[in-house]
């Protein structure tokens, strides 16, 4: 009876470890796909959020394409290019001692 248990602990063990390893590929093929839509983040700090969003807007109507909004809160503002959700973008409040309050922006660079 023992050894029956330790197989069914065992091969239930092996179901997990399997399952977890598979989610994490997938995970690994989205971050490859992301990659390839764009290699370079950028990086900028803004007094405001509007200010920061509004320059990522115009980042990205340069370059031929219009953002999307998909989340919007007062410390964080994120969304997309032209709707693509691989294609994204955020604005998000820092607070650093010596820097004080800034929103940071990261941005795929456009060519």
């Amino acid at each position: 009876m023992k050894f029956f248990t330790f197989i069914l602990f065992g091969t239930f063990s092996l179901l997990v470890a399997c399952s977890n390893t598979n989610n994490s590929k997938n995970e690994i093929s989205t971050n490859e796909h992301a990659q390839k839509n764009y290699q370079h983040y950028t990086v900028g700090n803004f007094e405001t959020m509007q200010s920061c969003v509004d320059f990522v807007a115009s980042e990205a109507k340069s370059a031929g394409m219009e953002i999307k909004l998909s989340g919007l809160s007062p410390k964080k503002a994120t969304g997309s290019f032209n709707g693509d959700e691989a294609m994204f973008f955020y604005c998000q409040k820092q607070e650093a001692g010596t820097s004080g309050t800034f929103f940071e922006a990261v941005y795929p660079k456009f060519n």
